[in-house]
């Protein structure tokens, strides 16, 4: 049986499984955008068709390999509608403890996961852009030696838009 949750509502104990039942209506002023649902339950989650067909996995949260956003229509007509289903699954990309830095540490029993953005969203692509380009630059300057000409131009670039704006701000990535 479903229940109504919103954003702030939080998620648990450690490992258990929550189901979300969504129902999105675009509306008419997202007219031919690409319109994305923000969903970050600060934990996995894989959302699933209504016929049970598994579509994009999710990941919450303050980690690098965040992933909260799902695209439902390249170029929206202003009156769609999407039925489906998420699942999350109260641990983190890297279990359930409470560490970093990419230790592993033993999970915390307790542990609640609160659903952090549940909306949906235009993106503004200057800055998306801008931030993609920059993890090219971020793995440029990984892979090159570090006395490299390259390396070092990558590393300038890199500081210039790190420069321009906080990259890790999601609401710089959206117009609504």
């Amino acid at each position: 049986m479903f229940k109504p949750a919103k954003v702030g509502d939080a998620f648990g104990p450690t490992w258990s499984t929550h189901w979300f039942k969504i129902g999105i209506d675009i509306p008419k002023s997202f007219k031919g955008e690409r319109v994305f649902l923000i969903f970050d339950c600060s934990s996995e989650a894989l959302i699933w068709s209504v016929d049970g067909t598994p579509l994009q996995a999710l990941v919450g949260g303050d980690i690098n390999e965040r992933h909260v956003d799902f695209k439902l229509s390249n170029e929206s007509t202003g009156d769609e509608h999407f039925d489906f289903y998420i699942e999350m699954a109260c641990n983190g990309l890297f279990g359930a403890g409470a560490g970093g830095n990419g230790s592993i540490f033993p999970p915390i029993p307790d542990r609640k996961f609160p659903l952090v953005s549940a909306k949906i969203a235009v993106r503004n692509n200057a800055p998306y852009q801008l931030y993609r380009d920059f993890q090219v630059y971020l793995g440029l300057i990984k892979s090159l030696p570090a006395n490299s000409q390259l390396g070092c131009d990558a590393l300038y670039t890199a500081n210039q838009i790190v420069n321009v704006f906080r990259y890790d701000v999601p609401e710089y990535f959206l117009l609504y």
